[in-house]
């Protein structure tokens, strides 16, 4: 599908020429008149406008310009001009343009201003749903629990600098979403957080993905690219799983974390951008730099700062609220009145040491509420997606679920004929007052 460019000019060689040059890139309309604009851009949506600053008609280009900054603001608008004193160039910018150039530039050039426009407003409208799915649907850090009280306090102290950031944990911890949080309540929370899957990147196609190129740089580069770091100028570059970047990428990317500078594949000249860092992994990169995978200078420029995203197993005591929080999420995006689990299935819940963290809660609470029209889960519906049967596990891990299991069912029989009185409890299981607070921390026991 080609990109929509609305070109507002009543230059017909411009109009002409830009049609043979673009016409194949992009599915260009042309209008002539600047009262034409906001009713067709408002009916058919285009990706991006190129508009003169010096249309003849009234309204001027100028005047056109700051009524779609009025009416239609996420629509980005290119200006366009045979003519280029500064002081205009300063107005258009003052009123909303996202860019000012000269029609006698290169058209790779011209093509390369809208390919960036249209990507900086798409990611504009995602930066925006997912500001909100930051307060909506952050059930990942959600939670009262001491883990979950240390890792707001370092989003909060991370957002009030630019200091490159290194988040570890399990998969489905949640990682990318702490990154967004720091974004969401740092200075830079009004530019772009554009993300960058490490192990989604064919390797030979990395270096062109976080640095960009030129055209014919190699085999396939038949248009001018703007790498990530480019992209994300301004704003925060994160860096997903960035212990599978290849060894051969990490000298590039280590200088451009420490000089904010780099040279696009292709290219004699170096970009220079302001940019904030975040990276996330899963591996353990002093055992990766021990064994000569990852780079120990690029490690440590990295974890300027280090978060450590918790697994669920180290938060039992956020299962409950977690839980619901999700549940009310995916009831909500499925129009279903609010379920809620019922306290077998929560038991289970809290038994469950999550493997795959808060992504696989998700998934299982998705596929109970798909199976059942009723307001409450019941345990049924988990029977084989949390606590399967041991006799589908291998020894270990179904000894260490039965252990556990009878450790929390015992507990909590004594605690209840206890009253609750941890010491008398203790006491009576033989253990020390702090031993069996462990206990009651580690199962997730509550009264």
């Amino acid at each position: 599908m080609k990109w929509r460019v609305l070109l507002v000019d009543d230059d017909t060689v411009f109009v002409d020429d830009l049609l043979l040059h673009l016409g194949g890139r992009f599915e260009v309309s042309v209008l002539s008149d600047g009262d034409e604009v906001i009713p067709y851009v408002q009916h058919n949506l285009p990706d991006v406008v190129l508009l003169d600053i010096e249309l003849g008609s009234d309204p001027n280009g100028l005047e056109v310009l700051s009524r779609m900054r009025d009416d239609l603001p996420r629509v980005p608008v290119i200006m366009v001009t045979r003519h280029h004193p500064a002081e205009m160039g300063a107005e258009a910018w003052r009123r909303g343009a996202f860019a000012y150039i000269a029609k006698s530039c290169p058209t790779g050039e011209l093509a390369a201003t809208i390919e960036r426009a249209i990507e900086e407003a798409t990611a504009h409208r995602e930066r925006q749903a997912l500001r909100e799915e930051v307060q909506q649907l952050s059930g990942r850090l959600i939670g009262e629990s001491p883990a979950m009280r240390g890792v707001r306090k370092l989003i909060a102290q991370a957002a009030t600098s630019d200091t490159t950031v290194l988040i570890t944990g399990e998969t489905g911890t949640g990682k990318e979403l702490i990154a967004r949080a720091i974004h969401e309540q740092s200075t830079r929370r009004d530019r772009l957080f554009v993300p960058v899957a490490c192990p989604a990147i064919p390797e030979a196609l990395v270096e062109s993905e976080l640095f960009g190129h030129e055209r014919g740089a190699f085999t396939g580069a038949t248009t001018r690219k703007i790498g990530k770091f480019q992209l994300a100028h301004k704003g925060t570059l994160f860096l997903d799983e960035v212990g599978e970047i290849p060894k051969s990428i990490q000298v590039r990317l280590l200088r451009a974390l420490e000089e904010r500078k780099f040279y696009p594949v292709g290219s004699d000249n170096e970009v220079e951008v302001d940019v904030r860092i975040m990276a996330a992994t899963n591996r353990d990169l002093p055992v990766e730099v021990g064994k000569g995978k990852f780079r120990e200078d690029l490690y440590y420029r990295l974890r300027v700062m280090g978060i450590h995203s918790p697994p669920i197993r180290e938060k039992r005591e956020d299962i409950p609220v977690l839980a619901q929080h999700t549940l009310d999420n995916l009831c909500r995006k499925a129009g279903r009145p609010r379920c809620r689990l019922s306290a077998r299935a929560l038991d289970r819940f809290l038994a469950w040491h999550w493997p795959g963290n808060v992504r696989e809660l998700k998934n299982v609470l998705e596929s109970a509420l798909v199976r059942s029209q009723s307001d409450v889960l019941d345990e049924d519906l988990f029977v084989h997606t949390v606590c399967p049967p041991l006799t589908s596990l291998g020894y270990k891990e179904a000894r260490k679920q039965f252990i556990a299991q009878f450790d929390r069912d015992y507990a909590t029989l004594i605690l209840n004929d206890c009253d609750w009185n941890v010491s008398r409890a203790a006491k009576r299981m033989g253990l020390t007052r702090e031993g069996l607070r462990r206990m009651i921390k580690r199962l997730g026991i509550a009264r």
